[in-house]
């Protein structure tokens, strides 16, 4: 049995099977697709403040997501057909997840900005199947202060939201419907 522990220096120069996506605050949700699964028993990383880690991932990482700033409330989901788990290397630590929707990981709260390195495996070992992973958070986009519906300096009640900076997207990437 293979136990899979990634240092931060290996981290860095990982490259990502399916594709990365940046987001920053306000961005719409964004769904991503792959293949779960691999030899790397997770269940190295032990147990991490959003659960046990279980299941077998690959060596590289599935998804890489840059957070262009915090959020209050980011949500990742997995769904498959198959019994999937979920392991998300960041820079405040390690997170675990499994079989929060039936079969599929999930997790949500918190997340600071940075780089952050996700793993979908599955929970039994040389198990393979599809994926979709989805990007969604109910915090607003960023408030521009100035910015108002009279089109003046500050003093308005009414502001518009910048929602000029939403999401960039690479690999495999579809938006969700």
């Amino acid at each position: 049995m293979a136990v899979c522990i990634v240092t931060g220096a290996s981290i860095a120069s990982a490259q990502v099977r399916y594709g990365s996506v940046t987001l920053d605050r306000g961005f719409p949700a964004q769904t991503m697709n792959g293949t779960a699964g691999g030899i790397n028993d997770s269940s190295g990383y032990g147990t991490t403040p959003t659960g046990q880690c279980r299941g077998y991932v690959d060596t590289t990482p599935n998804h890489q997501m840059v957070l262009s700033s915090g959020f209050d409330n980011l949500e990742i989901v997995v769904s498959s057909a198959v019994d999937t788990t979920l392991v998300v290397l960041g820079p405040t630590g390690t997170f675990c997840n499994d079989d929060t929707n039936g079969l599929n990981p999930a997790m949500s709260g918190a997340f600071e900005a940075g780089m952050y390195y996700i793993y979908v495996g599955t929970y039994s070992p040389g198990a393979t199947g599809a994926y979709s992973i989805t990007f969604s958070s109910a915090d607003p986009a960023v408030v521009r202060r100035g910015d108002d519906d009279r089109g003046g300096e500050g003093g308005g009640r009414r502001r518009r939201l910048n929602t000029n900076t939403n999401a960039s997207i690479s690999g495999s990437m579809m938006p969700s419907r």
